[in-house]
Parts: C-alpha cells; structure tokens; sequence
C-alpha cells in the first residue's frame, strides 16, 4: 500500500496540474472529458446524508494534513480525483476550489447538490434526459449557479451550471397543463402508488387511451412502498413501508424480473422468542404459554368471534371468564400479558386496527410462513417501483397536490392541483379520472369533490377501517459499538411480555433484520407499533421513541444494550399523504360490502382504485388498479 502511495502521489499532482492548465471548451467541459454515462463516479453523500457541503470537504482535507502526506492524497483520490475519460467527480465539480482546481464552468462553490438525482438502473444516460422538455426540466438545474446532479455528469445536455444555456424559468416540472377544456386527456390517474401505476400502465399500453397522465403529491412514486437508500449503511435499503414480497403476487413478480435481491424471513409461532423484564423466558416456561394461549384463548376465540363484537369485548370477556385480572401496578399475570402481546402481533402490527375498533372475526392467533424480505443489499421496493414505472415516468407529475375534483360538467371532469415546486395551482381537464387516494386522505376530507360525493360513497369512506402500523428501526455501528454480548443471534422476531395491559403495544415486538441473509453484517432491529398506541407514539420524537426502545431492549437483554447509532421512525398517521397504513374490517361493519360501494364507477368519469376498495397488500392495490384501468376502457372506448 505504501508503495502504492509513493507512485500515486505525483501521478495524482500531474493529473491536477494538467486539469489546472487545461482550457475549457465553449460548453464548459474540458477537451478530455466527455459526458459521463452515469453518476456513480464518486458520490459526494454519504450513508448519514451530511456529507453534502464545501466546508465538510475542506475540513476533511485540514484533518488529513495534520496526518500525513498520505492521508491528503486518500481525501483527494476520493472526491477530487477524476476516473479516466470522465468528468470530475461530484464533489470537485460542486467545490474545485475546496478541490484547488480552477472551476471548469464558472460557477461558485454551493452547500449542495441540488435537484433530483436520475434515478434507476436504467436512468442515468444524459441521452435520455434529451429526450423531452419534461426530464431537462426535471432533472437539470433551474437556479442560476447552481449545480444539479445532471449537470454535473451531462455539462452539453444540462448546460453550464444554468447559466444561460438552460434558461433560468424553466421549472422541475411541467409549470402548466398539457390539457383544457377544449382539449381534455382522456385520463387523469391521482396517485403514483402501486395502484395508479398500474391503471396508468395499463391505459397507456393498452392504445386505448392515448393521453393520459398521473398526479402524484410527494417527490417520488411508490407511496408507501418507500426504501431509504443508504440511510444506515452504504448499499444498504432500509424500508420505510412495504419489506415483503410473496410468491406469486404480481408485485412479487415485477419485483423479481427487475434482477432484485430478497431473502426469506421465516415467522414460525413456535419460533418467537418470549422475554419479559427480567430477560428471555425459559423455552420450558414459554411453549408452555404458548400452549395455554392456544388451548384456552384460541381455542375460545375462534368459537366465539363475531362481526358484531369488538376484539377488545370478546378479551376482556374472555380476562373476566378465565379470572386474568390485572390491577394497575399490581402483581403481573404473566397468562393476561402473553395473550394482549401476542394478539398484539397478529392485529396491531398486521393492520393497525385499534382493538376496540377491530371485528373479532379475527382469522389467526398463531402464524407460521415465508416471505421474502427485499432489505438487503441489492433490494429495495423503490428500485422495483422505479422499473416498473421508468416506461411511463413522462407521464408522471410528481410534487402535485390534488386539491378539488370538479366532474360537475358534461363529458369532462376539471381537477385543480397545486404545483409543490413553484406553488402555484393549475387546472387539468379529463374524459375521465382514476382515484387513487389513500382512505386516511379520503376520511379526512383533503380532496373536495364537485358536487359532493353520494352519501352512499361517503359512508362507504368513513365505515372501513383504517389502521396506522408504524416501525422504528435502530442500528449499530460494529465498527464503534460492540453489540455481540447480548444480540439475539439467530433469532428471527422475538416479543416482549409487558408487566402491565399499557405498554404491551408500545415497541414491544421485534424483527432481527441481521438474521437475515445478506444482512450478517448489518446491526438493526426494526421495532413495531399499531392500532391504539400509535396515536400518541407518533407525536413523540426520535429521542423519546429511541428511549423507549432501549428501555425495552434493555429489560430483555439486560444493562448492557448501548444506545443504538442511528433510528429511522414511520409516522404514517401523520403522514398528510397518507394518514395511515392499513385497512381493517371494523366490529359491526362488513368491509366487503363497503368497498364495493366505493369502487362504483361515479357518472362514468370518476373510477376508484386503492387498498381502500381492494385489500391491505401492494398486489391487491396493484390488482384494483388494473380493475379500474378496464372501467375506464369500457366507458371511453366501448
């Protein structure tokens, strides 16, 4: 290695000598350089997501000289140093003079990368930001100055850092409707998540309808098939919604052919390891609740379940029969404890449904399958979605808040958004509109329809249960922290017996992500909440919800648990795109026949589609999709 550093270190001052001395060409590349076909040359962002500004840089360079000569020439091979044939890396680009290189284009050092990165395997070629108005504005930077991504790797695509060759008031999205009354698309879908992807996909494959665009508020598709990409650690996705794909569901399928990884999670009831507040539970000790739990409560349960009693009735009925009292702070009744954890497990974090709102026609109180897990390095649900999605992403308006849906007029509907990136509204005319909304965002009334909706459709809203399921997934740095005295090596999900009905639902249950395969290396455990708990669990910050954690985690596994290096929280309920995760069948409701209600096509323009009218997983979203795409080919192009 020494060797290697006494050959480098002139080679690397050559190399910044030329490029100090070399003239720029009237576009603002060097003579030996061309555009770059990616932008992995060197990420100036690191798996904390600080390393973004100028000044981390420069102090980066003043610690290494206070080393050695060596430690400088390793700073500068990792961001200033261009690869052969291309372009500075990222870092150089945003700060040459941090770099000591002349700055190629003119433009000053900045605190950060702006705009959206190109996203996707398949989307980092500058010949395919050329290819429409839509993605230069999107992608190119729009602020005088100031460097995007693209521009750094695409300098003849994107132009000089925006100084003129792309013209400063083009937006990072389309500023006005491609449509008018006179001049209607033939379909507007509302919601880029599973299900609007697939009703879009289909139109637009299908020939029938030729104009049609997709809507979406937040800055990326997917909805709450949401992957953090290197949020604890480089390579690593971390999942923010959606983590499992099943065999033979569609999405699993898009998922797979998309060249992803997974690995098997295997939940088996007989597996999860139970601890209370002194530790793990001797397995004697613990197959013999679980045998209890499933000779008395299961067993009862299963006989006495009923649409029109609550799940918290049919327990509480089932504590008073058996005498599993409990009185606040007294002595714990440990029998009492297992059966609010483990059916905790089974309807809370499954569906979030409050258990005083929850039907007890519930269909399992014990579990034992495989899923494949997609958080692992080369996964991650947003790469799937972006794959799926990458034919059609001109079609897509991203950072696009539907405010009013107008179907008042003859043969059009009139949908008025607002435009996130210049905040401004604009009206979009359709033959016909798919609505794609989550039901938290439908109850709460975010969305006005002209005129009203039916009173029909809005009970059918307001009667289907929405649930909020929330993680918080904590991780340690081995390299910092060392976690091997106590990790629960090998086992896959493990639950906390709580001393007190309270607590039970707070953090208490567990997945290990590091049994997984691919993720050997990788310390984080993702904790549970849902149903009642999570509306106060969400108004607490990270600190307090990692507190809560550590306090759990500490009872299980005793003093030594050090505080985890970083935590990612969902808080899907306060989500305003969302407004939870979830929906559940709700005591004295039949969900099915409620969803059917809303998904009834409305005057032949408004067509629905969502988990709300299918079912709680991506597929059965997917699948609505698709359904409500044929509504719209059957109305429009009998």
């Amino acid at each position: 290695v020494s060797l290697l550093r006494v050959f480098f270190t002139p080679l690397l001052l050559t190399i910044i000598g030329i490029l100090q001395t070399s003239p720029a060409t009237a576009d603002g590349s060097r003579s030996s350089w061309k555009e770059n076909s990616d932008l992995t040359t060197t990420s100036f962002v690191d798996k904390e997501g600080i390393k973004r500004d100028c000044s981390w840089l420069s102090d980066q360079i003043q610690q290494a000289r206070g080393l050695d000569g060596d430690a400088v020439t390793d700073v500068f091979s990792e961001y200033c140093s261009p690869p052969e044939g291309h372009r500075l890396p990222l870092a150089a680009v945003i700060c040459p003079s941090t770099c000591n290189l002349p700055d190629p284009t003119e433009c000053r050092d900045t605190n950060a990368l702006v705009g959206n990165p190109l996203i996707g395997k398949k989307k980092k070629k500058c010949k395919w930001i050329a290819k429409s108005e839509v993605r230069l504005a999107k992608y190119c930077s729009t602020e005088p100055g100031i460097r995007s991504r693209a521009d750094a790797a695409c300098p003849k695509t994107c132009g000089k850092c925006n100084d003129g060759d792309v013209g400063d008031s083009m937006p990072t999205s389309v500023a006005s409707s491609t449509s008018s009354i006179d001049n209607p698309l033939d379909v507007l879908v509302i919601g880029a998540g599973w299900s609007g992807l697939a009703a879009g996909n289909r139109l637009i494959q299908s020939g029938a309808g030729t104009k049609v665009e997709i809507l979406e508020a937040r800055d990326y598709v997917g909805g709450r098939s949401r992957t953090m990409e290197n949020y604890f650690v480089d390579g690593l996705p971390t999942e923010m919604g959606s983590a499992w794909i099943y065999d033979g569901a569609v999405t699993g399928d898009i998922y797979r052919s998309a060249g992803l990884k997974s690995t098997p999670t295997d939940l088996d009831f007989d597996n999860t390891v139970l601890y209370n507040s002194w530790g793990r539970i001797p397995d004697d000790e613990a197959d013999q609740l679980k045998t209890r739990y499933k000779a008395g409560w299961v067993k009862w349960a299963r006989k006495n379940k009923d649409v029109d009693i609550s799940l918290r009735s049919l327990i509480d009925t089932y504590f008073a029969q058996e005498g599993l009292t409990q009185q606040p702070g007294g002595p714990v009744n440990t029998d009492r404890q297992v059966i609010n954890a483990l059916v905790h497990i089974v309807v809370n974090t499954e569906a979030g449904s409050p258990f005083v709102e929850r039907g007890s026609d519930v269909c399992c109180y014990v579990w034992d399958y495989s899923i494949d897990y997609t958080a692992i390095p080369g996964g991650g649900y947003k790469n799937a979605v972006e794959a799926f999605a990458t034919p059609f992403m001109d079609k897509i308006r991203l950072n696009t808040v539907v405010q009013t849906v107008d179907y008042s007029m003859e043969g059009v509907v009139k949908v008025s958004a607002k435009d996130l990136t210049t905040n401004t509204v604009h009206d979009h005319f359709a033959r016909a509109v798919v609505v794609t909304l989550p039901l938290g965002v439908l109850q709460n009334r975010d969305v006005t329809f002209l005129p009203a909706l039916p009173p029909g459709k809005l009970k059918a809203i307001d009667l289907i249960g929405n649930g909020i399921v929330n993680k918080a997934i904590v991780y340690w740095d081995q390299t910092k922290q060392d976690v091997s005295s106590w990790w629960p090596y090998g086992q896959m999900d493990f639950q906390l017996i709580t001393d007190q009905d309270a607590d039970s639902e707070e953090w208490t249950w567990f997945v290990n992500d590091q049994a997984h395969e691919g993720n050997e290396a990788n310390y984080i455990l993702t904790a549970w909440s849902g149903g009642t708990a999570t509306r106060y669990l969400e108004k607490e910050d990270d600190e307090k919800t990692k507190a809560r954690i550590v306090e759990n985690l500490r009872k299980m596994f005793g003093p030594d648990v050090p505080e985890p290096a970083k935590i990612l929280v969902t808080r899907w309920g306060s989500d305003p795109f969302a407004r939870g995760a979830h929906t559940f069948n709700r005591v004295g409701v039949s969900t099915g026949t409620q969803r059917r209600i809303l998904r009834e096509p409305l005057d032949r323009k408004i067509f629905w589609a969502g988990q709300a009218t299918a079912g709680e997983t991506t597929s059965a979203a997917f699948r609505s999709g698709n359904r409500a795409a044929s509504e719209v080919e059957t109305a429009l192009f009998p």
